[in-house]
């Protein structure tokens, strides 16, 4: 038996779309916004609550810069080399992690993240009791601006507007 419900014809409609997998639209809406704000991270440098990320080693500067013909021989930085390590980035050499953040959704889930292997190295960091110690740099993270989207992106859904 069907009961027809009154003058809520607005709420039947919205209820029928969110049972016939119209969510699949606004999670990728979701999903490509947490993939450019992760992505962001990485050029401003910072992890998701804006905090910046710890700085390079002198270990990792050193190595960058190709070793220790990179100094003088009274073991200061010449000047190319010092004007290599002022634009050098945190986590981006070849930009491979931050270029390999990607989404999924299916079903009810929206993920997002990436496969390269050392990415949880450099996210959660090592831990002072591993040999190369490497700070963790948090990429991955939902922030207030990246809470504001998601409220955004599920009001506009749900009015119709998205």
């Amino acid at each position: 038996m069907v009961v027809p419900i009154q003058g809520l014809d607005h709420l039947q409609r919205e209820l029928r779309r969110l049972s016939t997998g119209q969510l699949e639209k606004p999670s990728k809406v979701i999903a490509e916004g947490m993939v450019t704000s992760t992505k962001k991270r990485f050029g401003d440098q910072v992890d998701p609550d804006g905090k910046p990320w710890k700085p390079l080693s002198p270990v990792t500067i050193k190595a960058r810069l190709g070793g220790s013909k990179a100094y003088t021989k009274k073991g200061q930085l010449r000047k190319a080399a010092a004007r290599r390590v002022a634009k050098m980035k945190i986590l981006i050499v070849s930009a491979q992690l931050m270029n390999s953040i990607q989404w999924r959704v299916r079903g009810g889930e929206i993920a997002w993240g990436t496969n390269v292997k050392y990415a949880r190295l450099h996210n959660f960091g090592s831990g002072p009791e591993h040999k190369s110690n490497v700070p963790a740099r948090p990429f991955m993270g939902i922030n207030q601006a990246d809470q504001v989207l998601i409220e955004k992106t599920v009001t506009r859904f749900l009015e119709g507007t998205l």
